[in-house]
């Protein structure tokens, strides 16, 4: 998956310098966390849409217990765990989650 272009709300240079930037400093925190949780959000979503399809969060909802949902559920978390990672710049050998750990820390 590509990163989307994203430049952080922190970074960008206010109008007036003179504006006290304490006076409205939860509002800029909260508009901060938002923006940076986006390009996450994609990234998640290309994951499930190449994983899944295109409606991938749905597949994962429509799952019922009496599926395989264990260990793929497991796997597929392990992939897109993966898929993230590489997005946000990890190295390949970083980013690598082995079977067994995958199995290791699912649900039993």
């Amino acid at each position: 998956p590509v990163r989307p272009a994203h430049v952080p709300a922190h970074k960008a240079l206010p109008e007036d310098p003179s504006v006290d930037a304490t006076a409205d400093g939860g509002d800029a925190s909260d508009a901060d966390r938002e923006q940076d949780l986006r390009p996450l959000a994609l990234i998640v979503q290309a994951a499930l849409a190449h994983h899944f399809g295109p409606d991938g969060a749905w597949a994962l909802v429509r799952r019922t217990p009496d599926t395989t949902a264990g260990f793929f559920d497991e796997l597929m978390t392990a992939h897109i765990a993966r898929d993230v990672a590489l997005a946000l710049g990890a190295s390949p050998a970083a980013a690598g989650l082995p079977l067994e750990d995958a199995r290791a820390t699912g649900s039993s």
